[in-house]
């Protein structure tokens, strides 16, 4: 994917562990630049409390979020394949 405003290139992508105390706060998105469900209406520190309480919503937003980043892979994967750049993802 080429890098716009409102899409981060999927090969750009940061662990974080949610669970941290350092989230509880934390008003921001998952990710700054994903325009998945998750992170267009819920915030870190939503989703900390959701997994602190062992709610199942705080998984299944993160698996939506997940879902998103993987199926944007497959798409840019697709992509580059018809377009005969697929040697990109050798040089990680």
């Amino acid at each position: 994917f080429p890098q716009s405003n409102s899409e981060m290139p999927s090969s750009d992508v940061e662990v974080i562990n949610l669970l941290d105390e350092k989230f509880k706060k934390d008003l921001n998105r998952i990710c700054t630049f994903c325009n998945c469900s998750t992170c267009s209406k819920h915030s870190k520190a939503y989703i900390h409390h959701l997994l602190k309480v062992n709610e199942i919503t705080g998984n299944i937003l993160l698996m939506v979020h997940n879902v998103h980043h993987y199926l944007k892979f497959f798409i840019e994967i697709r992509s580059s394949i018809e377009n005969g750049e697929f040697k990109k993802y050798f040089d990680w």
